[in-house]
């Protein structure tokens, strides 16, 4: 059958949008190079690129990001008409981080087709953004010659995710379709390489074992006191320090489970995961959380870069970790249940502290009424946050009693103020100013118990803006994006608002420059003038009522206040 002419409209020919030339006429033009990222065994994930050949030397081209050890196609993007010079550019302008390797066709088809029909067995489903770029494949029949790939790690299905938030994506759906014990999962691997870094101002760990003694060593005399009274170790401190020293790392050693009854979930886990995983050592990659582990706040474990290598770990303490492995796989399953709510009484705490930067008890005690626990009385709820407390490390952890240096001055416990981990890096600052907003922010919005759980866990970018939901609802809706590009988005205003003209940072871009190039003008709609306008608008609405706080610290732009008096 003779194809169809194009249909012409006043004489002129009806150009195909992007997206339609994508679905009708990709899979005409002839399949071109193909590639694939170095390295593909060490991580499970491959960045294919798969092209298609223009008359006249151009291409169009479409990245993959698959993982082949759980979760299939994660992403997938493509460029069209490109000239050579500009496909060049795409396969070497990240060549620091990513090296490229020319591969068949095959090999690509079947890694993709491969790790999707694996991520549909834990039913998992490819990401939407492949449901377009699949044209650029050829469809999965026989025709393409089989190849055989292993899936998985060692033979499991194993997710690794950057934050936590992305793993709430998948975690439902693997424990519904594979059950507890049918994946392994790590939350916030990071391999830093920033050759930027001096070597010198890193915090190098060696490969040599280290001992609670070794590090309990270092550790301020006062924190040591303050961590001996919090576990029930008795420690005299009349005692010359270095006895004091050995009396602590004696105990923990000898009855680690004065240690696990106080640490929070997340150490609970790394722990667990270091315990599931020997081939890690005394080494786990560091969960990235964006806050220091209470382990090496206690002389349990240290972190840092390990030397010879981009990977920042948390290095445990050898006979710390011998003493404690043999308790973990039953301690893990046996919480107690008052146990069990003490974790969720430091997520709130730690929650709301990283969403306001500081909070009080009363706040965090209204909110555990109102929301997890049906009203029961905030005398209840008190007495229940006073037991949480005297056996978290975490929420001792956060608490200031004084803007006064001396540890020992404190305050009635109603009025201690409970201060976000995340971004303090100079103690003075943090016991001077304890999370202060910004004077002109005077309400927030209300989170739901979901987003104080993920602000705890370090997953979401959340930050406290009481323009938020008018922004986000511009953005989901009249620009069609999806929630989590929106909190991406609002991330990146703060970032830049924050941070331009901070020497530590090269923010060369204005949040407004940022906003108006990289989402209205990069958008798939077509805006109008108005629409345009009223997204500027809203932005500018949303960064006047940045608050001071973040979850990452402070703004060196904006100081903040000293307390009132």
């Amino acid at each position: 059958m003779a194809k169809k002419k194009e249909k012409k409209q006043g004489g002129r020919q009806v150009f195909l949008s992007p997206e339609a030339f994508v679905r009708q006429r990709m899979r005409q033009l002839p399949i071109g190079k193909c590639y694939i990222n170095d390295m593909v065994e060490e991580s499970g994930l491959c960045h294919i690129i798969v092209t298609r050949e223009h008359t006249g030397g151009r291409v169009s081209a479409a990245m993959f990001l698959v993982d082949m050890w759980c979760t299939g196609v994660r992403e997938a993007f493509y460029r069209l008409r490109l000239e050579p010079e500009e496909m060049e550019e795409l396969l070497f302008r990240d060549h620091d981080m990513i090296a490229f390797h020319e591969i068949s066709y095959a090999e690509a088809h079947n890694r993709i087709y491969g790790a999707i029909a694996y991520a549909e067995d834990a039913g998992l489903q490819p990401d939407k953004s492949f449901q377009l770029a699949q044209y650029f494949l050829k469809e999965d029949t026989d025709d393409v010659p089989m190849m055989e790939f292993d899936f998985g790690k060692d033979g499991e299905y194993f997710l690794v995710c950057q934050s936590q938030l992305e793993a709430s994506r998948y975690l439902p759906t693997l424990r519904r379709t594979l059950g507890e014990d049918g994946f392994k999962y790590i939350v916030g691997v990071f391999d830093h390489d920033d050759d930027d870094d001096d070597d010198d101002e890193r915090i190098l760990i060696s490969d040599d074992p280290v001992t609670v003694a070794d590090l309990v060593a270092d550790m301020d005399i006062y924190d040591l006191q303050s961590c001996a009274d919090l576990l029930g170790i008795d420690i005299d401190d009349t005692q010359p320090e270095a006895v004091q020293r050995r009396v602590y790392a004696k105990a923990v050693v000898e009855n680690p489970r004065l240690v696990l009854d106080h640490l929070c979930e997340e150490d609970l886990q790394r722990l667990n995961e270091l315990n599931e995983m020997p081939q890690w050592g005394d080494y786990m990659p560091y969960f990235d959380s964006g806050t220091d582990t209470l382990m090496a706040d206690y002389g349990l474990a240290e972190q840092g870069w390990k030397e010879d290598s981009s990977l920042y770990a948390i290095h445990m303490a050898t006979d710390f970790l011998k003493a404690v492995k043999p308790l973990l796989g039953d301690y893990m399953k046996d919480f107690e249940p008052a146990t069990k709510f003490r974790h969720k009484m430091e997520m709130v705490t730690e929650g709301l502290a990283n969403l306001y930067g500081s909070v009080t008890r009363r706040q965090v005690v209204d909110f555990v009424n109102e929301n997890l626990l049906s009203r029961a009385g905030r005398e209840i709820v008190d007495d229940i946050f006073e037991h949480a407390w005297a056996s978290s490390m975490l929420i001792d952890k956060m608490a200031q009693a004084s803007v006064d240096d001396d540890p020992k001055n404190k305050l009635e416990s109603e009025n201690v103020v409970f201060m976000s981990r995340y971004g303090w890096c100079e103690h003075q600052l943090q016991q001077r100013v304890m999370g202060r907003q910004s004077s002109h922010v005077k309400s927030y919005r209300n989170f739901t118990v979901d987003e104080v759980a993920d602000a705890a866990r370090g997953g979401a970018p959340l930050i406290c803006n009481p323009k938020q939901a008018e922004l986000e609802k511009f953005l989901t809706e009249t620009l069609g994006l999806d929630e989590l590009l929106v909190l991406v988005i609002c991330h990146n205003l703060w970032f830049y608002q924050q941070h331009l003209g901070d020497p530590d940072y090269s923010v060369d871009k204005t949040p407004e420059a940022f906003f108006e190039e990289a989402v209205l003008n990069n958008c798939s709609k077509h805006l109008t003038q108005a629409q345009h306008d009223e997204g500027m608008q809203l932005m500018y609405d949303y960064l006047d009522h940045m608050p001071q706080w973040s979850l990452k610290g402070f703004s060196r732009v904006e100081k903040p206040k000293e307390p009132t008096k």
